[in-house]
């Protein structure tokens, strides 16, 4: 099959840090951006999971923060938490 030259931009830092990991798999980055393109056409998806940053809002912390305030709310407690503003500075 005939090869053809595709050309990219990207960040030096990226591509450099990307030949040194291409090099230690023994791999031109060529190669592993082929390996890329091959995977993607035959899984019809990029073949890994893209995502964004989570929101932070949230994390763990936060839900079992607000679970308790709800079961405040709710009066499933006898009591408020008492808010202390320096707390929260």
């Amino acid at each position: 099959m005939a090869t053809v030259a595709v050309n990219y931009r990207m960040n030096k830092k990226l591509r450099d840090d990307f030949s040194v990991f291409c090099k230690k798999l023994g791999i031109s980055m060529s190669t592993a951006m082929t390996l890329f393109a091959a995977q993607a056409v035959k899984e019809q998806r990029i073949p890994f999971e893209i995502t964004a940053e989570p929101d932070l809002f949230w994390n763990e912390e936060n839900q079992r923060a607000l679970a308790e305030a709800a079961a405040d709310f709710r009066g499933d407690r006898k009591h408020f938490a008492k808010f202390n503003p320096e707390e929260n500075l």
